[in-house]
């Protein structure tokens, strides 16, 4: 039996979606790719994901219905490009707990999903 994915990066970008996958790795987490909203709403439904790393971009997105799924507990990180304000605005309203820009989330995720440091002092 495998071991639940406690990331869900939910984006139809293979080869980006590819890249956060290899930084969620690198941060000692386990991920899995959506590939659709129903998709990702489906691994919700077997098991509660700690984060969920969004493509703002992707075609027929309901952000709030992943709000609502995904729990008070999940954080959601949205990311789209820097041109597109209108899909970082609209994260904001939906309730994204991060919201970057796709130059910052291929930088950032890794930073992002580490344990924080005050966790792991004595």
């Amino acid at each position: 039996m495998s071991t639940p994915a406690n990331v869900l990066i939910l984006s139809k970008d293979l080869l980006f979606s590819s890249q956060l996958h290899g930084a969620v790795q690198r941060a000692g987490r386990q991920g899995r790719t959506c590939l659709s909203q129903p998709g990702c709403l489906q691994q919700l439904e077997a098991a509660q994901a700690e984060y969920i790393i969004i493509d703002l971009a992707m075609p027929d997105l309901n952000l709030a219905e992943v709000r609502v799924a995904a729990g008070p507990d999940c954080q959601l990180i949205g990311y789209a490009p820097h041109v597109r304000e209108d899909l970082l605005a609209m994260a904001q309203q939906a309730g994204c707990d991060t919201i970057l820009t796709r130059g910052q989330a291929a930088k950032m995720i890794e930073k992002l999903l580490r344990p924080a440091a005050s966790s792991q002092m004595p």
